[in-house]
């Protein structure tokens, strides 16, 4: 039969095309994936704040305190500074770093001793570089001396800390 059907045809017929068969596929160009941009990881920032008064008056028997707040993002919390006295025979005086507590309890009793993360011993001046609990303590100034007068303490202190920050 094919070669029957195939006699009516003229041999320079061209054969008809197809529609609908598969197309010739070209793949879509690769577009190159986005570098993502890091993200800055945080780090740790050294801070600084001043404590803001920089002499005081203290009466024979006196004794004065500043609070020292380190928060709990803060690590590495330092007092950094100097202190001077003048006055009286000696012109002495006594600091340190204690907590709450130990003012509390130094305050009634002399005698006490407490906690301390700073003792300076009976001096005209000192330099301070003393570490801090995280929380609250008090630079102390100590005019409770056996042999006591008025006496000007001038200071420059400030705490130093590290906090974790974006940048």
């Amino acid at each position: 039969v094919l070669p029957e059907i195939l006699k009516g045809r003229s041999q320079t017929q061209t054969p008809a095309p197809v529609t609908g068969g598969p197309a010739l596929y070209t793949a879509p160009k690769p577009t190159p994936t986005p570098t993502p941009t890091p993200m800055p990881s945080p780090g740790w920032k050294t801070e600084t704040y001043e404590i803001d008064i920089k002499a005081i008056g203290l009466q024979p028997d006196q004794m004065w305190w500043h609070p020292l707040l380190v928060k709990n993002d803060w690590r590495n919390a330092r007092l950094v500074g100097k202190f001077i006295a003048q006055g009286g025979e000696k012109n002495d005086i006594e600091a340190v770093v204690t907590n709450e507590k130990g003012l509390i309890n130094w305050r009634k009793n002399y005698l006490y001793r407490p906690e301390v993360w700073y003792k300076s011993g009976r001096v005209t001046e000192d330099t301070i570089n003393a570490p801090l609990p995280t929380g609250q303590s008090y630079f102390v100034l100590n005019n409770r001396l056996p042999v006591s007068a008025n006496k000007t303490v001038r200071f420059n202190l400030r705490i130093e800390y590290e906090r974790l920050a974006q940048p």
